[in-house]
């Protein structure tokens, strides 16, 4: 991948996502906000990232309560660029936070994972394309609701 890369401007991206998605959310009676400020350009394949953002935005509405928020936001650390895709939800238990990376997996409500045929592949899908830009993707405790973090590496 690395060598087809070119630099992505990453707030850009995300913004464009965000706004992309504003009537859905709004449909959904959730507000979408985007809090990223500037963020240096990583060497990426845009639509694959585009994908990336745009799966985690529809995840975090579809579990996001009404009259609540979803929020895009970015960390700079020293050699990676966080960002935080967090809804207000019931969140994703600990003892799946690493299952539902898994083919076919979803929750299905509450803390149990429901494996179903056809269906359940977008997280699978993140995860392969945030490794292929030689990050990773994790799942945090948003208190309340989940927060999917992508850590993608920094130039230098």
């Amino acid at each position: 991948l690395a060598t087809a890369a070119l630099p992505v401007d990453l707030s850009s991206l995300a913004t464009s996502v965000v706004d992309a998605i504003q009537v859905r959310a709004r449909a959904k009676e959730v507000a979408l906000r985007s809090e990223l400020g500037v963020l240096d350009a990583v060497p990426a394949d845009a639509e694959l990232l585009r994908r990336v953002f745009e799966n985690l935005i529809d995840n975090a509405i579809r579990y996001a309560p009404k009259q609540s928020q979803v929020t895009v936001s970015a960390q700079v650390h020293d050699n990676e660029i966080e960002l935080r895709f967090a809804d207000q939800g019931q969140g994703v238990p600990a003892a799946l936070r690493e299952s539902i990376f898994d083919r076919f997996v979803q929750l299905s409500g509450g803390d149990r994972i429901t494996p179903r045929t056809g269906r359940g592949l977008g997280l699978t899908f993140c995860r392969l394309a945030v490794e292929a830009h030689g990050g990773r993707i994790y799942v945090a405790d948003g208190a309340p609701g989940a927060v999917f973090c992508i850590r993608l590496p920094r130039v230098q």
